[in-house]
């Protein structure tokens, strides 16, 4: 799973929860209407901020009725203490998981846009300290059936979202456990029939990627594991995969193993393709980062549209390291940007509008428009940013990290 970046006072990318405790609040009455009966009606969307302290941080459920809005009002959010809680969105429902017990909680969005508890599941039984109901934890694949995957051993855990019960479980067919190693690897993508995940290994503790990795493929009709196939070209692909109009699906990196490669040499990043109407990675298709940036490496690949993509490049030409730098610090300093990039021209430049910036911007499609969300460089404040046409153009800030923003409907 990806994992959490540094803010002031923080000194490992690899921190995946802090100190536990849950306290919500009211939620957001945005039309200001005072009542709370009835159904919700136009768009809403949701968008989850995590604000850091020296020791701990809190997280803030933010609902809201436009993408066309200026600021934030963080007193009508549901705030959760103790770490980062996690949210999705399916079938107009909202998810939340918080930081500190392995549980799914399900939200409807009232006709005053505050978030009414109707459910909620426990995964206590199946060896969770806790969570994560995002991309990277959770995957939809009807209103009935959702996948938990399990960081520890690979395996996956079946839930019905309808009902919030849990309904079975897909051991993996490998061992998938390394010692002193922990599971890592992109948020599963469901296509059809079938879901598929990169799995590799991180140490943590090293900060080393492994270079064994694997492309997980399941059918989603009889909930197994069925293929696993080994993709050790393009190295660290745990960034969301991205899908093109042909249905084709590429397989990126996340910014942790940039300075791997910078710092020790390790393998040059790129992405992977599995072509529509396959199972498996193209074995003629990489994107090598280089050919399109001047060099450099990048991370994060996403589709926009029209053969047109956009990367997070990092400038290494303005940082200052050596073998002893450490790589989560290097990735956390504000040396990259966005680049468009046409992957078959393979062409790029710097995306207009946006300037330097820390690694960790995250790209969401929300009602046919694309956002950029992008961190401040000490994460104590996220810029959303919307591309129209390749440029840039600011729309608002949160306080703190956010990489979660989505359409409840």
């Amino acid at each position: 799973m990806k994992t959490s970046l540094p803010s002031a006072g923080l000194t490992s990318l690899a921190l995946l929860g802090l100190a536990t405790g849950l306290a919500a609040c009211g939620g957001g009455d945005d039309d200001g209407d005072g009542g709370g009966d009835g159904p919700v009606t136009g768009p809403v969307f949701v968008i989850a901020n995590e604000v850091y302290t020296d020791s701990s941080s809190t997280s803030y459920i933010n609902v809201l009725d436009s993408l066309d809005i200026t600021q934030i009002d963080p007193s009508k959010a549901i705030e959760i203490a103790g770490g980062r809680a996690t949210i999705a969105t399916h079938n107009g429902w909202l998810f939340v998981a918080p930081p500190d017990e392995p549980v799914i909680i399900r939200y409807e969005i009232d006709a005053a846009r505050k978030l009414v508890e109707t459910g909620r599941v426990s995964f206590a039984n199946y060896g969770y300290e806790t969570i994560w109901i995002d991309e990277w934890g959770s995957t939809f694949i009807s209103p009935t059936k959702a996948y938990l995957s399990n960081a520890d051993d690979g395996g996956v855990v079946v839930w019905n979202p309808t009902t919030m019960e849990i309904t079975g479980e897909i051991a993996p067919t490998q061992d998938l456990v390394r010692a002193g190693l922990t599971i890592n690897g992109s948020p599963p993508v469901v296509r059809g029939d079938r879901m598929y995940r990169a799995i590799f290994w991180s140490n943590w503790v090293a900060y080393e990627t492994s270079t064994e990795q694997y492309i997980a493929v399941y059918d989603t009709t009889t909930d197994r594991m069925i293929d696993l196939v080994s993709e050790p070209r393009c190295p660290g692909l745990s960034n969301r995969a991205a899908r093109d109009e042909a249905g084709n699906l590429y397989f990126s990196n996340w910014v942790h193993n940039v300075s791997e490669t910078l710092i020790r040499g390790s393998a040059k990043s790129c992405a992977v393709r599995i072509n529509a109407g396959s199972d498996r990675p193209d074995a003629a298709w990489t994107l090598p980062y280089a050919d399109v940036t001047e060099g450099r490496e990048a991370a994060m690949f996403s589709y926009l549209g029209d053969g047109k993509a956009m990367l997070n490049v990092f400038h290494d030409e303005r940082a200052t390291y050596d073998e002893n730098t450490d790589p989560s610090a290097l990735i956390g300093t504000a040396n990259w940007r966005l680049w468009n990039i046409d992957p078959v021209a393979k062409t790029g430049a710097p995306v207009e509008g946006l300037d330097w910036m820390a690694g960790g911007a995250s790209t969401f499609f929300l009602d046919d428009r694309v956002f950029v969300l992008i961190p401040g460089a000490d994460y104590s404040v996220t810029t959303i940013h919307e591309i129209v046409d390749g440029r840039a153009s600011r729309a608002f800030d949160v306080s703190g990290w956010s990489y979660q923003f989505t359409q409840v409907r």
